[in-house]
C-alpha cells in the first residue's frame, strides 16, 4: 500500500491509502478520480513544525486516472507541425525568389522583333550621355 496526499475537488488536503500497483496513475500533478471509504484522520509535522491533522481515506476501487500535463507525445507532435510549417514556409519563399529571376531568352516574347548587331559598327562611347546618343542614332538608322 502506498501513502500520498492529495487534493479533493474543494481542495481540501487528504492522505490516501492506495494500493502500490496505483503509482504510475498517482504522480505529481496528475487528476485522479477513485472511490474511497474514511479510515480516520493522519497527523503529521509540517516543514515549519507545525501539527497537522488531515483526513485519511481508502481507496475501494480503481482509479480513473486523468493526466493534467502534456505528454511526451503531444509535445513531439506539435513540435513536427511547427518543423514542417517552418520548412514549408521556406520552399515557398525560394520557390518565389526562383521564380523571379527570369533568363534573358524568357523576357524576349516570341514576336519580338529583334535587330541584328552589325559586328562593323565601333564600340559604344564610355560616357553614358553620348552611349544613349549613339544607341538612338543606330536605332533611327536600323528604322530607316
Amino acid at each position: 500500500m502506498l501513502e500520498v496526499f492529495v487534493r479533493k475537488a474543494d481542495g481540501a488536503l487528504v492522505q490516501a491509502i492506495v494500493p502500490e500497483t496505483w503509482a504510475t496513475q498517482v504522480q505529481v500533478g496528475a487528476s485522479i478520480d477513485f472511490a474511497s471509504r474514511p479510515d480516520g484522520t493522519y497527523s503529521y509535522r509540517d516543514q515549519n513544525g507545525q501539527r497537522r491533522t488531515v483526513e485519511r481515506v481508502k481507496a475501494i476501487e480503481a482509479p480513473a486516472a486523468t493526466s493534467s500535463g502534456v505528454d511526451d507525445l503531444t509535445l513531439m507532435l506539435g513540435l513536427l507541425v511547427l518543423l514542417m510549417a517552418g520548412f514549408g514556409i521556406l520552399a515557398l519563399l525560394v520557390a518565389r525568389s526562383r521564380s523571379s529571376r527570369r533568363s534573358v531568352g524568357e523576357l524576349i516574347e516570341e514576336g519580338d522583333e529583334t535587330v541584328p548587331c552589325d559586328d562593323d559598327e565601333p564600340p559604344l562611347p564610355g560616357d553614358p550621355a553620348d552611349a544613349m546618343a549613339e544607341l538612338m542614332r543606330r536605332a533611327q538608322n536600323a528604322e530607316q
